[in-house]
C-alpha cells in the first residue's frame, strides 16, 4: 500500500502543484507513483514515500526502518499503517533522484525516459508494429516502439541515436517531422511536421507542431502552429498561440533563477531553463516569454510581444496591462 508524504515547499513546484499531486508529476515515461507501482509486490506492506522523488532503488531494505539521505526523508516500509518518523532511522546508500523544485522533473525527462524504455517495452511488447518500412529511421531499431495502432504517414524521419523513441496507440504523426530521442509520444496524440529534438514527453492526445526540445507537455495541451518551446514544463489544458516562443539560455549565459511567487525567487543553478506554464493557460499569438517565466494556471495572455517573467494565476494579461481574469468567462471557455 502506498503513501506517499510531502516534505518540500509547494512554492518550489508553482505553477504545476497547485493542480497537480508531486507523485503524479511526469517524469519519464511516468509519473513516480506511476513508476515505483510497478516496482512493489502487492505483500500487505505499507511504503511511505517522500512526494518529491523522481526514482528510487528499494530492492535493499528492512521492514520497520525510515531512510534518510542527508536529513531528506526517502522512504519507509512498515507492516502496519503508523508514524514512520518515530522508526529507527538508517542513512540511505543508493540510487535516487529527489526533486527540489519544479524544473527538476523536466531537467530528468530524458535519462528517466531511457531508463523506463526497457521496463515499457515488455508491458507493451505483444502492441508493437509488426513493420518499420514506411519512414526513414536513423540509429537503432531496438531504441524504437512504435505502437501497432499508431498512425504514421510517409516522410516522418525517427533518430534513436541518442536514446529511444516511443510511439503509443491511436498517435498520429504526419509527414515532415523529425523526431530525435529519448521521446515519449502519448496516446492519441498528434505530431504534425513537427521538429522534437529529445528529451521530450507528450501527453496523450497533445497536439505538436513547430520546434520543442527538453520539455514536457502535460495531457491534452496544444502547441499546433510554429515557434519554439524548450526546457520547459507545460500543464494540461494549455494551449499555446502561433509563434508563442521561449527563450530557454540568457544571453549572458547566467544561471536562472525563476519566481516561486510574486517576490521570491529560487536559483535553478542552471543554464537552460524555459517556461513553466501552470493548466488552462492560453497564450495569444506571438507571445514571447523570456528565460524562466513561470505563468500560473488559468492565465490568458493577449496582445502578442514579451511578457513579464512571473504572471499570476488567473491572470488576463497583456505585455502592458494586468487584470484579474474574470472567473465566469473563465470556467465558460474551460467548459468549451
Amino acid at each position: 500500500m502506498l503513501r506517499f508524504v510531502s516534505f518540500v515547499q509547494d512554492e518550489n513546484f508553482f505553477p504545476l502543484i497547485h493542480t497537480h499531486k508531486r507523485e503524479e508529476l511526469i517524469s519519464g515515461i511516468w509519473s513516480f507513483k506511476e513508476r515505483i507501482s510497478r516496482k512493489i509486490e502487492n505483500d500487505n506492506l505499507f511504503y511511505f514515500f517522500n512526494d518529491a522523488l523522481i526514482d528510487i532503488d528499494i530492492s535493499n531494505f528492512e521492514i520497520d526502518k525510515a531512510y534518510f539521505k542527508d536529513g531528506h526523508f526517502l522512504f519507509a516500509v512498515t507492516k502496519k499503517e503508523k508514524d514512520f518518523l518515530k522508526l529507527d532511522r538508517e542513512e540511505f546508500s543508493g540510487y535516487f533522484i529527489l526533486a527540489n523544485y519544479i524544473g527538476d522533473y523536466m531537467l530528468n525527462i530524458g535519462a528517466m525516459i531511457k531508463k523506463d524504455f526497457a521496463m515499457f517495452f515488455e508491458e507493451e511488447k505483444e502492441n508493437i508494429a509488426s513493420s518499420y518500412d514506411d519512414f526513414s529511421l536513423i540509429g537503432s531499431n531496438t531504441s524504437l516502439f512504435i505502437h501497432y495502432r499508431a498512425d504514421i504517414l510517409d516522410g516522418v524521419i525517427f533518430d534513436t541515436t541518442n536514446g529511444p523513441i516511443i510511439v503509443d496507440e491511436y498517435a498520429k504523426i504526419a509527414p515532415f517531422t523529425y523526431i530525435e530521442g529519448p521521446t515519449y509520444i502519448g496516446k492519441g496524440a498528434k505530431i504534425d511536421g513537427a521538429k522534437i529534438r529529445g528529451n521530450c514527453y507528450i501527453g496523450r492526445v497533445c497536439k505538436i507542431a513547430g520546434e520543442i526540445e527538453d520539455s514536457v507537455f502535460l495531457p491534452f495541451s496544444n502547441k499546433h502552429h510554429d515557434g519554439f518551446i524548450g526546457h520547459s514544463y507545460i500543464g494540461s489544458w494549455v494551449n499555446l498561440g502561433a509563434l508563442t516562443t521561449n527563450s530557454d539560455l540568457k544571453n549572458n549565459y547566467g544561471i536562472v533563477k525563476i519566481h516561486k511567487n510574486a517576490s521570491d525567487l529560487f536559483d535553478t543553478k542552471s543554464i537552460k531553463i524555459g517556461a513553466f506554464i501552470g493548466d488552462h493557460v492560453k497564450t495569444g499569438i506571438g507571445t514571447l516569454l523570456n528565460t524562466g517565466t513561470v505563468i500560473g494556471t488559468g492565465a490568458l495572455l493577449y496582445g502578442g510581444g514579451m511578457f513579464p517573467k512571473y504572471i499570476p494565476p488567473f491572470s488576463w494579461v497583456s505585455p502592458y496591462k494586468f487584470a484579474e481574469y474574470d472567473i465566469d468567462k473563465f470556467i465558460k471557455t474551460e467548459k468549451t
